[in-house]
């Protein structure tokens, strides 16, 4: 799960860490990281430092995002699984394991990317799933 910001929501988008993530930018710059770029208001088009890799093929299977089929094997895509009859028992390489969570109570208020506030990290990871947005 991605963090907007550390502390309750909503995130002031210019209120950004000293991070070195580098992003690159849709106008072709490098931005040190996400929410650098987002305080210029400039999408991200890929997060690395400029340019980004060229795409062999913009397919939706050529972006990775395993799944496990019912019959307990892993698929690069959802798309993949489906074209072979085959359903998808969860959205993650298998095998697919109930994700336990214990997390501390501790007080600790981070803003997921989805604008929720959580308690904690953990309590975002465990929460919110990319793949389920």
């Amino acid at each position: 799960m991605s963090i907007g910001c550390h502390h309750k929501c909503p995130c002031d988008p210019c209120a950004c860490t000293r991070e070195y993530k580098p992003v690159c930018g849709r106008d072709g710059n490098t931005y040190n990281n996400i929410c650098m770029a987002r305080c210029k208001k400039v999408p991200v088009k890929c997060k690395k430092a400029c340019p980004c890799p060229k795409r062999r093929n913009s397919h939706a299977c050529s972006i990775l995002r395993p799944v496990c089929g019912v019959n307990g094997k892993t698929y690069r895509h959802a798309s993949i699984a489906k074209r072979k009859g085959v359903k998808i028992a969860c959205k993650r390489r298998c095998p697919c394991k109930k994700k336990l969570c214990k997390c501390t109570k501790e007080y600790n208020p981070v803003c997921g990317v989805n604008g929720k506030t959580y308690g904690n990290r953990c309590m975002a990871d465990c929460k919110y799933d990319i793949f389920n947005k």
